[in-house]
């Protein structure tokens, strides 16, 4: 059996993004002050995103019931990137999930170019990330907000870079 591990990595990093997604999308906590404009503008991009990851992902079940190979190495990979996370982002630390969203996708499928040509994948390579990276650096006016941007664009690079080269 062959195994595309560009596939499976690309399907264990949407499985992650689904799950950080889902944990802050209903949370009505304000760390930072930023205008509603921009508050609006980056929920509608993160919901955009999260209804294109339901389309290229299957039922948890698929990933938790460990029934193939292939469901296997996506929760290993998927475990990878999250223990990658914890060791970046310390419990407590506060941290912007939206732009560690947006990068980690960006650098993924833009910077390292992985499944361009792939149609079910073709939504996240062709997605306007600079649009969110202007509004979160450029329009934003609280200087804290920027400076956890920019933290979060870092540790996206780092995580993603190395996760380009793991195979597990």
């Amino acid at each position: 059996m062959i195994l595309n591990i560009s596939k499976i990595k690309t399907e264990a990093l949407l499985l992650l993004s689904k799950e950080l997604i889902k944990s802050y999308i209903d949370n009505e906590e304000k760390i930072f002050f930023v205008d509603d404009e921009i508050k609006d503008f980056i929920e509608n991009k993160t919901f955009e995103v999260y209804k294109e990851i339901l389309k290229t992902l299957h039922k948890d079940e698929f990933y938790t019931s460990g029934a193939n190979v292939y469901a296997r190495l996506i929760m290993k990979y998927f475990t990878f990137l999250n223990q990658e996370i914890s060791k970046q982002i310390k419990i407590g630390q506060p941290f912007n999930p939206a732009m560690l969203l947006f990068s980690l996708l960006a650098t993924w499928f833009l910077e390292l170019g992985h499944e361009g040509k792939s149609k079910e994948y073709l939504y996240f390579s062709l997605f306007t990330y600079g649009e969110i990276y202007d509004l979160m650096f450029i329009s934003a006016k609280d200087v804290s907000y920027k400076a956890i941007n920019i933290q979060m664009v870092d540790i996206a690079e780092r995580i993603i870079y190395k996760y380009d080269g793991v195979r597990l």
